[in-house]
């Protein structure tokens, strides 16, 4: 779970508007995917990519996305977006909610409150171990059991 799948025979990296390919992991194509359907947050605000999984689940049909931005009234949250793997390119859908957002004093207060971003997530000991950005002043561990 911990490293980089080719999906049909490329590497893929999503960077906000924009999508790369690579076969290498070094030499990047990368395409623009104006034009196409975005992740729209706050209105007039377009949530940033995080961090893409590919094989988080069983099926393996999709590829998860994390998402940060102005989601229903957090000035900077996290939520998830789900792409196919077929098309990497083609979004399908986006939660309208946050899955995670400040609610700690450390994340709600300061000059810069109510903003959480995403630094890493790694699968280790049977858990997602998320590490985030609170206040643009901590880092923070959010934790969660493996769902089978």
């Amino acid at each position: 779970c911990n490293e980089a799948v080719k999906i049909n025979g490329r590497y893929v990296m999503y960077m906000n508007e924009h999508i790369a390919y690579s076969e290498d992991l070094l030499n990047w194509e990368i395409e623009s995917l104006e034009g196409k359907p975005c992740q729209e947050g706050t209105p007039g605000h377009q949530l940033e990519t995080c961090i893409a999984i590919t094989d988080y689940m069983v099926c393996n049909d999709y590829i998860l996305v994390f998402l940060a931005g102005g989601i229903k009234g957090h000035r900077y949250a996290i939520t998830e977006a789900v792409y196919s793997r077929k098309n990497p390119e083609e979004l399908l859908e986006v939660l309208e909610y946050p899955i995670l957002y400040a609610t700690e004093p450390y994340e709600t207060e300061g000059d810069y409150k109510d903003v959480l971003f995403m630094e890493s997530l790694t699968m280790y000991q049977g858990k997602w171990w998320l590490y985030y950005g609170a206040s643009e002043k901590f880092i923070a561990l959010a934790t969660a059991a493996k769902q089978e």
